[in-house]
């Protein structure tokens, strides 16, 4: 069973006791970390010089084809209360970039863009 993720803060403060002079069990008294997971935090600062994993870097699978930067600029550009067989083709025309119905779908709802809502603030 896995628990709940510490925050980047805590493990900090977790270094900081433990450089203090407190053991791992006073630490997790004081900070509610359970004893494993302190142990846990300052083995992975020994070894990595951080204390908590980076998830967020280590991506996985393909490259997007299409920046969530790049793919909002370009919704401004052309307009919200557009389908996306027309994102597609227009996407197809001006960049040469062909994707999937279903990967337009997902850049758009990363971007917060839903079917339900438009917020018409970014449009032109």
């Amino acid at each position: 069973m896995k628990g709940k993720p510490v925050s980047e803060d805590v493990g900090w403060i977790v270094v900081n006791m433990k450089a203090k002079g407190l053991s791992a069990s006073e630490i997790s008294d004081y900070t509610m970390v359970s004893v494993r997971q302190v142990y846990r935090i300052l083995g992975r600062y020994d070894r990595t010089g951080r204390v908590v994993t980076r998830h967020e870097v280590e991506t996985r699978g393909r490259s997007r084809k299409l920046l969530l930067s790049d793919f909002e600029a370009w919704l401004v550009h052309n307009g919200c209360d557009i389908f996306l067989d027309e994102i597609q083709r227009k996407l197809l025309e001006e960049y040469g970039l062909g994707m999937s119905l279903s990967g337009i779908w997902r850049s758009l709802r990363r971007s917060g863009y839903s079917m339900k809502k438009v917020d018409t603030s970014l449009c032109v």
